[in-house]
């Protein structure tokens, strides 16, 4: 059983990992398109002064550059869509990480067993029916997965997490330490999509 949590935590904070570098590199590549644009509109700011007010300014070359400026605008919105979708899902599979290592921390203790039964779950624990239940709200068990009522995995999940109790400061778990890691990397690209937004708004105020 604990060589089998622990395979199982290990692979979840691969994932982790895994998603937290997928993310650091689309939104990078999405940052690094949104800076090209901003530095094309910036170098012809005086071409593009009232281009969509005065029709007689109109050229291809502002064609061109509203190209640009629709670019900037299509990659400032899947910059905050995929900021959104990582975070959620980053921060969803750090509890996971969490809760295997609570598990294992249980197994280790050798009360692993004791909990289960006193919340009526087969020990030993199915690990991927676990993970299923606390990554899907929607859960609905297979005909081959062991019935286990909602109310008791919800018991046991909870006596499982601790999150009341596991440290008197919850600065100092494990759970809010991934919590502030991921926060720190999703407000750096929260504060450069806010600040490009604001950029975008001016822009189209500059075009008319």
């Amino acid at each position: 059983m604990r060589n089998d949590i622990y395979q199982m935590w290990s692979i979840q904070e691969g994932l982790l990992q895994q998603y937290r570098g997928m993310a650091i590199t689309l939104m990078g590549l999405i940052s690094a398109g949104i800076l090209v644009a901003i530095s094309h509109i910036s170098a012809n700011w005086a071409t593009l002064d009232g281009i969509l007010a005065d029709p007689e300014k109109y050229s291809l070359r502002a064609a061109t550059d509203g190209v640009i400026y629709l670019m900037l605008v299509t990659l400032l919105v899947l910059g905050w869509r995929a900021r959104r979708y990582f975070r959620n899902i980053t921060r969803q599979r750090g509890q996971i990480v969490t809760f295997y290592q609570n598990l294992l921390l249980a197994e280790e203790n050798g009360v692993l067993e004791t909990i289960a039964g006193r919340h009526g779950i087969p020990y030993p624990v199915e690990l991927l029916g676990v993970l299923r239940r606390i990554s899907n709200p929607n859960f609905r068990p297979l005909t081959f997965e062991k019935h286990i009522a909602p109310e008791n995995f919800a018991a046991f999940e909870y006596d499982i997490a601790q999150t009341d109790t596991a440290n008197e400061d919850p600065n100092t778990r494990h759970d809010d330490a991934r919590k502030f890691l991921s926060s720190a990397l999703f407000n750096v690209f929260l504060c450069f999509f806010s600040l490009t937004g604001l950029y975008a708004a001016l822009t189209i105020i500059h075009f008319f």
